[in-house]
């Protein structure tokens, strides 16, 4: 789809009719925010369904300690879901065999510290990997070697202070990374030319290079921190962004935000005003 809004407005339509097919059902999270949960009964069936056909693995939320046995990885197998669990480490001698066919890997919500370097050698056409959550602290290198990756999500990764090189992800179309601890936007950033989603709201980032978002022209999603003033913008580094729909983050000064207003006024960008009081004071002392 062109837009990111169209995405979300047919989303909103498979949701509302799996509702109205009693298949989910509206719920509200911890938060108080409100959400769609599918029925115990429900999950039970799609489980036990999917468990007579290989190519899925579903064992979230079952406190498993440990990367399931080799005997469970079949060699067709697709989509595996083992988040909310409590593995810790992901060591070389209990890899899987060669999964050619896994497209999906959701390890989120595991106090997973370390993994093997092989580990992802084992995965060529995984595209999608949610790591958020984790206790990871650096990412092996051989994740670079995920030609085939198009969303890589490390939100909330308090601990992951070094990405390898991701030059050759050139596929990849939504990077998370906020809430990680790390201080330089990753090596070879430059080269994905296919992002549309980059999150950004990272604390200790030092900086972000010169010349690095003109060159993401395919960008519809970009949040920086707003109270990080080391990552604040100049507007010409903005205004090749044509396919921009949201953006959050902060200029260097007034004079740099009102020029990306008027260059973004024939776009459809969600301008949303997040000024703190402390960066407000600042633009009206400067």
């Amino acid at each position: 789809m062109g837009t990111r809004q169209e995405m979300k407005d047919k989303g909103h339509v498979i949701l509302k009719k799996l509702e109205d097919n009693c298949l989910l059902e509206n719920n509200t999270n911890k938060y108080g925010i409100p959400c769609v949960k599918m029925h115990d009964a429900v999950r039970d069936m799609a489980l036990s369904i999917t468990s007579m056909n290989p190519r899925y693995m579903v064992q979230a939320g079952l406190q498993l300690k440990e990367l399931p046995k080799r005997g469970q990885w079949s060699p067709d197998i697709e989509k595996v879901s083992l988040m909310f669990n409590s593995i810790s480490e992901i060591p070389t001698d209990v890899l899987p065999t060669k999964c050619q066919l896994l497209t999906t890997l959701l390890l989120l919500r595991n106090p997973i510290k370390k993994i093997s370097y092989s580990f992802f050698t084992n995965m060529p056409c995984l595209c999608v990997l949610n790591l958020s959550f984790t206790k990871i602290e650096s990412l092996p290198n051989s994740i670079s070697e995920l030609n085939n990756l198009t969303t890589l999500l490390l939100s909330g990764c308090s601990e992951l202070r070094y990405l390898p090189c991701l030059s050759m992800l050139q596929e990849l179309k939504k990077l998370d990374l906020s809430g990680t601890k790390i201080e330089e936007v990753p090596k070879g950033m430059d080269m994905l030319i296919k992002l549309r989603y980059i999150d950004l709201v990272v604390r200790t980032l030092k900086e972000i290079p010169a010349g690095l978002l003109p060159k993401l022209v395919h960008l519809q999603h970009l949040i920086f921190d707003v109270d990080n003033e080391k990552t604040s913008l100049k507007a010409e580094e903005m205004e090749p962004l044509k396919k921009l729909e949201y953006f959050k983050g902060c200029f260097q000064d007034i004079n740099e935000f009102n020029k990306f207003i008027s260059s973004m006024q024939q776009t459809n960008v969600a301008l949303e005003p997040s000024l703190n009081e402390k960066a407000m004071e600042k633009v009206i002392e400067e």
